[in-house]
């Protein structure tokens, strides 16, 4: 799945795939404090929790985080 268009514009399809991923987040417990989520971008490692919109623009602007146990 690509994340940018040809024009430059970021696919409704992977949008509409972090808003999904955001919600399915918001019902794992583990995953939630205060009202925030863990951040599964590439600066916060899913290290640090943060609110819903916070997390939606890091994903859309920087990546999800990858890694290989």
């Amino acid at each position: 799945m690509y994340r940018r268009r040809k024009d430059g514009h970021i696919c409704p399809e992977f949008i509409a795939g972090v808003r999904r991923f955001i919600n399915f987040a918001f019902l794992i417990d583990e995953n939630v404090s205060g009202g925030k989520i863990r951040c599964p971008c590439v600066r916060c490692k899913n290290q640090k929790f943060l609110i819903e919109e916070d997390v939606y623009k890091y994903l859309l602007s920087i990546g999800f985080f990858y890694c290989i146990n």
